[in-house]
C-alpha cells in the first residue's frame, strides 16, 4: 500500500529544498547523532532516542515529537509519495525510490538521515486544494497525508506540468455595472464564470472550496 507524507526541507532556517531535488533525497539531520542502518528498525529508533535524549535534551512531547519523525522516515518504501513545500509558493512531488540510510558525510548538511526520491514534478500551491494546503501548512518536519491520497494521486496523472498551471489562448474579463464575465481556457478546457460586482474575494474562495470539493466527491458535470 502506497504512503504519502509531507516533508519540510528547512531545518534549522536553512533552505534544503533545492538540494534535496538536485541530490535527489530527503532526509531529516540531527547532525550529534549517528545511526547504525543494519541494525533492526526498533534498535534504530531506540538508539535515536536515547541520543536525542542525551545529546539534545529532548524529553516529554518534544522528545516523542522527533523520534516520530525517525519513524516515519523509516517507514518510508519504494513506491511512497512526497510532497515538499517551498516558500508557500512552489510545491515538489516526488516519489520515494530507495529507503532509509544513514550518510555520515552529510551530517553538518542536516542531511544525514536519508531516503532516495525522483523528482515526478512541480507544482504552483495554488493549485492544491485548500484542505491539503492546511495539512501541508502544519509545523512539522515529517507528516503523513494519506488522507490526501486521492487528490495527489489526480495531481500526479493530471496535465499540470513541472511549468505549473498556466492560462492557455483566450482570456477574456467583460464587465457592466452589475457583474463581472470571465472566461479562461486552461490546459484545454475551458472555464467560464460570472460574479456580482459586489462579491468579496472570501465569498469567491468559499465558492471555488464547494466546487473543489463537488468535483473531488463525485462526477459532476458542472455545466
Amino acid at each position: 500500500m502506497r504512503h504519502y507524507f509531507k516533508v519540510r526541507s528547512h531545518p534549522l532556517e536553512l533552505d534544503l529544498y533545492q538540494s534535496f531535488l538536485d541530490k535527489q533525497i530527503v532526509a531529516i539531520g540531527y547532525p550529534e547523532i549517528t545511526v547504525n542502518e543494519n541494525q533492526p528498525k526498533t534498535d534504530i529508533i531506540a538508539d535515536v532516542e536515547r541520543q536525542l535524549m542525551e545529546k539534545y535534551n529532548y524529553s516529554g512531547q518534544g522528545l516523542r515529537l522527533r523520534v516520530g519523525y525517525f519513524k516515519r522516515l523509516l517507514s518510508m518504501k519504494v513506491g511512497d509519495i512526497i510532497l515538499l513545500p517551498h516558500q508557500n509558493k512552489e510545491i515538489a512531488i516526488v516519489e520515494v525510490t530507495g529507503g532509509y540510510h544513514f550518510e555520515n558525510g552529510y551530517r553538518n548538511q542536516h542531511m544525514s538521515n536519508q531516503v532516495d526520491i525522483k523528482l515526478i514534478k512541480k507544482l504552483s500551491i495554488s493549485t492544491l486544494s485548500e484542505r491539503l494546503r492546511r495539512s501541508i501548512g502544519v509545523i512539522l518536519s515529517i507528516s503523513s497525508l494519506d488522507n490526501h491520497s486521492d487528490e495527489i494521486d489526480r495531481l500526479i496523472v493530471s496535465d499540470v506540468n513541472n511549468d505549473y498551471l498556466v492560462a492557455q489562448e483566450s482570456n477574456s474579463v467583460l464587465t457592466n455595472n452589475d457583474t463581472y464575465s470571465f472566461e479562461q481556457n486552461v490546459n484545454r478546457n475551458k472555464i467560464k464564470i460570472e460574479f456580482d460586482t459586489t462579491v468579496t474575494k472570501e465569498e469567491l474562495e468559499t465558492f471555488f472550496l464547494h466546487v473543489t470539493r463537488l468535483v473531488d466527491g463525485s462526477n459532476v458535470n458542472l455545466t
